[in-house]
C-alpha cells in the first residue's frame, strides 16, 4: 500500500526535463491525459467566452450605415431601395432606420421587394 502511494506521487510529479524515451507506459499515459484535459479546459474556456459575447442582445433598429455593412449595399443605393420599397425599413425619413430582424429575413429570402414580403406574410409563407 505504502509503495503503491509512491509510485502514484511519482507519476502525478513527472518532469519534463527528463527524455520521453525513459518514460514508462503509466506514466506516459499520464502525461497524455494531462495535455489532453489542458487542452480541453482551454477549448471549453474559449468557447464559453465566445458564447457570453454573442449572447449579448443586438439593438433591432440599425442606422444606413450599419444596414450598408450588413447587405453590402452603399448608403446611396440604401436610400434608393427604399424609395423604391425594395427593402423594408422603419423610417424613410432622415436618419433612415432598419430593424435588424427585417433585414436578416430579407436576405435570407433572395431580398424581395417589400411589396412580395407582404404577401408572404399574407400567405403565412413568413
Amino acid at each position: 500500500m505504502h509503495k503503491k502511494r509512491i509510485m502514484e506521487n511519482k507519476i502525478n510529479n513527472i518532469s519534463l526535463d527528463k527524455p520521453i524515451w525513459t518514460l514508462t507506459a503509466s506514466e506516459f499515459l499520464t502525461l497524455q491525459n494531462k495535455a489532453i484535459q489542458a487542452a480541453l479546459s482551454e477549448i471549453i474556456s474559449t468557447e464559453v467566452r465566445l458564447a457570453k459575447e454573442e449572447a449579448v442582445p443586438k439593438s433591432d433598429t440599425m442606422d444606413v450605415d450599419e444596414t450598408a455593412g450588413i447587405t453590402g449595399y452603399m448608403p446611396k443605393t440604401l436610400y434608393s431601395k427604399v424609395c423604391r420599397r425594395e427593402i423594408p425599413r422603419v423610417s424613410s425619413g432622415r436618419p433612415l432606420i432598419f430593424s435588424r430582424k427585417e433585414i436578416e429575413q430579407w436576405m435570407k429570402l433572395g431580398k424581395p421587394t417589400v411589396a412580395e414580403m407582404a404577401l408572404m406574410r399574407r400567405n403565412g409563407e413568413i
